[in-house]
C-alpha cells in the first residue's frame, strides 16, 4: 500500500515556505512500505520527476566534468570543470578524495555547462582529513589536483553538526568524534581522513556489509528518487533526487552515510524509543518540517537553493526548472563533537590554511515557516 510522502520541495509557487512546500510535495511522491535491517528501516520514495541533469559519475565517465584543487589553495574551496552539453550534479555532502586533502563538497551543486579548465566553477568544500596538505595520500598513493569520486558520505549525524556550526574547526572535530566512536587507531587512518574510515568499516566489518547489501536490494524499485531512513524509531534523515537515473547513481553513498550512524547513536540510547506506526511515523514527520524556518541562499551554480532548519532539523535542497533535483536533510539524535573547537597552535601544527573564501557566503533572506505568498494556491 503507499502513503504520501511529506517532504520538502516546490514545484509550482515562487515564494518558498515550509507549509506550502510540505502540501505540495503529497501530490508527487509516495511513499512503500519499509526495509528492515540490524535496526534500519529503509522506506523507498517513488516519484514521476525527472531531468537531463546528469551526475558526477557519469560526467567522469564520459571525461567531460569532474572535481579539482582550487588555484587559491584553500581547504573550504574546490573548482568545478563541465566540458559538456548538460548540467551536471554534485550532491550535497559527496566527499572526493585526492588532491590535497580529502574533502566533501558543502552543498548541492548544478554545474552549468561552459566551465571547462581555464573557467571553472568555485565551489565551497569542508576538509574531511586532517594531517595531509600535499599531493600524495596517507597510504602513499599518488594524488593529482584532479579528485576522484568515493562511494562514501558523512553520516546524519555528523551532517548536522557540520552544517549548524558551518566552521572548519567543528569538522575537524567531527573527525576526531568520528574516529574514537568508530574504533579506529592511527594505524587505521594515518592522516585522519574520514573518507577512509568510512572505507575501511565497510571492507572489514561483516555486518556493516550485510546490512548494506540487503538495504541496496530494497531500494532498487522502479521510479525510486529516494529513501527516509529510520535507526530504531528515530527519524535520522531524509534524501531525494530529480530522477531515479540520480537516484541509481548515488543510492550506495547514502545508504553508507545513514549506516555510518549506528557508531554515533550507542546501545544505551537505542532502548529509549521504540519504533512507531508507519501512520505515527509520517504524521510525526509531518509536524516538525512544518515547524522548520527556510533561507533562501545563493546557489553555487544554477538552481535555487534553500536551507530549513530548527533545533532539531538541518537540511538542503535545490530545485531547478521547477524540480527538487538533491534534498537532504538530517534530524539530531547526539552531539558529536567536542565543545571547543581546535586551538590555534594545533591548526597552525598541521599547516592547515582555513581562512574563509568570500565568494562562497551565501546571499540569504529568512523566512518564517507560516509566511505564504499572495498568488499562493495552495490551500490549508
Amino acid at each position: 500500500m503507499l502513503y504520501p510522502l511529506v517532504l520538502v520541495a516546490n514545484l509550482v509557487i515562487q515564494l518558498v515556505t515550509a507549509k506550502s512546500l510540505i502540501q505540495e510535495i503529497s501530490k508527487h511522491y509516495k511513499i512503500l512500505n519499509p526495509t528492515s535491517a540490524s535496526g534500519f528501516s529503509i522506506y523507498p520514495l517513488i516519484g514521476s520527476t525527472n531531468t537531463p541533469i546528469i551526475s558526477i559519475d557519469e560526467a567522469l565517465d564520459q571525461e567531460v566534468g569532474w572535481v579539482q584543487e582550487s588555484s587559491v589553495e584553500s581547504v573550504e574551496q574546490l573548482d568545478a570543470i563541465n566540458k559538456g552539453d548538460v548540467p551536471i550534479l554534485i550532491p550535497y555532502l559527496s566527499q572526493v578524495q585526492g588532491g590535497k586533502q580529502d574533502r566533501t563538497v558543502f552543498e548541492p551543486v548544478i554545474v552549468p555547462t561552459g566551465h571547462d579548465e581555464s573557467r571553472p566553477l568555485p565551489i565551497p568544500a569542508k576538509c574531511i582529513e586532517m594531517s595531509r596538505w600535499r599531493y600524495g595520500g596517507s597510504r602513499g598513493e599518488k594524488t593529482t589536483a584532479k579528485f576522484k569520486r568515493v562511494y562514501s558520505r558523512v553520516s546524519s549525524q555528523m551532517a548536522h553538526s557540520m552544517a549548524f556550526s558551518g566552521d572548519q574547526g567543528t569538522v575537524w572535530e567531527n573527525v576526531d568524534a568520528a574516529q574514537e566512536s568508530m574504533g579506529f587507531t592511527a594505524a587505521d587512518a594515518p592522516t585522519s581522513s574520514y573518507r577512509e574510515m568510512n572505507e575501511t568499516a565497510f571492507e572489514t566489518r561483516e555486518d556493516l556489509k550485510e546490512t548494506l547489501d540487503t538495504l541496496l536490494k530494497a531500494t532498487d524499485n522502479k521510479d525510486q528518487v529516494g529513501v527516509v531512513v529510520v535507526y530504531n524509531g528515530r527519524i535520522l534523515g531524509i534524501e531525494a533526487y530529480g530522477s531515479s537515473k540520480l537516484w541509481k547513481h548515488f543510492r550506495e553513498e547514502v545508504l553508507r552515510g545513514f549506516l555510518i550512524d549506528k557508531y554515533f547513536i550507542k546501545s544505551d540510547s537505542d532502548e529509549a524509543d521504540s519504533p512507531e506506526s508507519f501512520e505515527a511515523l509520517f504524521s510525526s514527520l509531518t509536524d516538525e518540517l512544518k515547524k522548520t524556518k527556510l533561507t533562501s541562499l545563493k546557489a553555487s551554480g544554477i538552481g535555487d537553493l534553500y536551507r530549513f532548519r530548527d533545533k532539531s532539523w538541518e537540511g538542503l535542497f535545490i530545485l531547478h526548472d521547477g524540480i527538487p533535483i538533491h534534498l537532504y536533510g538530517s534530524k539530531k539524535h547526539v552531539d558529536t563533537v567536542a565543545r571547543e573547537r581546535p586551538s590555534s597552535a594545533r591548526l597552525r601544527r598541521f599547516g592547515f590554511r582555513v581562512d574563509p573564501v568570500s565568494s562562497m557566503m551565501p546571499e540569504q533572506r529568512i523566512m518564517d515557516p507560516e509566511e505564504l505568498s499572495e498568488t499562493d494556491s495552495v490551500e490549508d
